[in-house]
């Protein structure tokens, strides 16, 4: 659950801290336990010429090996199962690049690193004692000092030996080459820092829609967002996958505002919201925007039933009030020129937001835009005309990237468009990540002087402005939300 958000209407004036709380930092992961790429556990004993058995699984690429257990060089075979009569080569340490196994005299054995094979009273000579028996018998010995009756079992061995020299080799370039494939496929992990928790979705709101868009949707939240869409909303998705999808419907014209945020399930059906409505010109005008979208998002989300307690609660009056529905318990607050509803579906989780920063410090964006003749304190600002200026602001944990930004211009007629055009360029020329890129092309695509709001690549970006007067003002805050209910 995240922190309860500001109040909805104070936040992001100019001179002030744009609104939300924000959410903690998401816990480490550890990595899985894997082997390297190319370790091969000991085989299962065969016969000569038999390569040992492959691993069933092979683990993805970058994994550490475990640290329990040894680990075996590329391309190592493990101990093959002896021939009888064969004798193993003295001097020579197991394993390693390019060497043959080790055989045994008898059944299977392994070896660790570093050991050399045992041998036997077969391969001692006894110093040419009188009437002991030495190697090589009655057959003599052939080259070497080898035993003439074996010589045949040495060259096949020997063969056999070049054989598996050949194919670890081939084996050791298969691996360097990377042409293995992984049986088990990587985990993608959220690029978010916030893990979601209890069902919350687990990839981060970049995968998401990354220009104002929609994801799908079914039942319930389908239905509600059709309704909206048709009394002038726009809507789009901070986040859409299987687990769940947060959806913002917004509509702004001039002093009046209104939203409607929908949390459902891969089923559709709506498992928190908050609408709510103001007018800092009209407070009647307020409560018909209310009651517009209470009903789009009520009667499909909580019944129609549901939907009249809440309006019978906003004719007492302005007040804060909790009102108890079969659907769940709802939140009421009621200042007269605005007003606002939040609540979550009983027995239901809100879904939590995947935290959202960008890259950049605010230490490197002040010191680009002093730089290019901002003057910075609480925030930069540098002067446009006579009377205009451009201004940014921005807020960031201690240590941590940008979480919230807003730029603005004030000036005269033509010029404010082409000071937010510098003041974008200028700021968007420091940000980076957070999907920084989408978050600019949205803006370079409404700069119509209307006003908008919608998610974007992770963040609720919101464009208004005023030209009452022969001097006018537009204002761009790009923010990390926050939902409480």
């Amino acid at each position: 659950m995240t922190t309860p958000p500001q109040g909805p209407w104070g936040p992001g004036q100019p001179g002030g801290q744009p609104g939300g709380q924000h959410g903690g930092q998401g816990g480490s992961q550890q990595p899985p336990q894997q082997g390297g790429w190319g370790q091969q556990p000991p085989g299962q004993g065969g016969g000569w010429g038999q390569p040992p058995q492959q691993p069933q699984g092979q683990p993805p690429h970058g994994r550490p090996p475990q640290q329990d257990r040894p680990q075996q060089g590329w391309g190592q075979q493990p101990g093959q199962p002896g021939q009888p009569g064969q004798q193993g080569q003295p001097g020579q340490p197991a394993g390693g690049w390019g060497q043959p196994p080790q055989q045994g005299g008898g059944a299977y054995q392994q070896q660790s690193w570093g050991q050399r094979q045992q041998q036997g009273p077969w391969h001692q000579q006894q110093g040419g004692q009188p009437g002991q028996w030495q190697p090589g018998g009655p057959g003599g010995k052939g080259p070497g000092g080898i035993s003439k009756d074996k010589l045949p079992f040495v060259i096949g061995g020997g063969v056999v030996g070049v054989i598996l020299i050949g194919l670890l080799v081939f084996l050791g370039v298969r691996a360097f080459s990377g042409d293995d494939t992984p049986t088990t496929q990587p985990t993608i992990e959220p690029t978010g820092t916030g893990e979601p928790t209890g069902g919350n979705p687990t990839e981060s709101p970049t995968s998401g829609p990354a220009n104002g868009e929609l994801g799908n949707a079914t039942g319930q939240a389908k239905a509600a967002t059709e309704k909206l869409q048709g009394i002038g909303f726009a809507c789009s998705d901070l986040f859409n996958t299987a687990q769940g999808a947060h959806r913002g419907c917004f509509k702004s014209d001039g002093r009046k505002d209104a939203e409607a945020i929908l949390q459902f399930g891969s089923d559709g059906n709506i498992v928190a919201v908050r609408v709510q409505a103001q007018d800092s010109d009209n407070n009647n005008n307020a409560q018909v925007a209310f009651d517009q979208v209470l009903q789009a998002v009520g009667n499909d989300a909580f019944g129609a039933d549901s939907v009249k307690k809440v309006q019978a609660a906003v004719k007492t009056g302005q007040r804060s009030e909790e009102v108890s529905t079969s659907w769940g318990d709802l939140q009421l607050s009621n200042s007269g020129e605005s007003l606002r509803l939040s609540g979550k579906k009983s027995g239901e989780d809100s879904l939590d937001l995947p935290d959202q920063n960008f890259d950049t410090t605010q230490a490197q964006l002040t010191a680009a835009l002093k730089a290019k003749g901002y003057v910075c304190t609480s925030s930069c600002k540098k002067e446009v005309g006579q009377y205009g200026s451009q201004r940014v602001y921005s807020y960031a944990r201690s240590g941590e990237g940008i979480k919230d930004i807003e730029v603005s211009v004030y000036g005269e007629g033509s010029a404010v468009k082409n000071a937010m055009n510098a003041v974008v360029n200028d700021t968007f020329g420091v940000l980076k990540g957070g999907n920084a890129a989408a978050v600019k092309s949205y803006i370079q695509a409404h700069s119509d002087g209307k006003p908008y709001a919608a998610y974007v690549g992770g963040w609720k970006v919101e464009i208004d402005g005023s030209d009452s007067s022969s001097y006018k003002s537009q204002r761009i805050s790009i923010r990390y939300e926050s939902f409480y209910a």
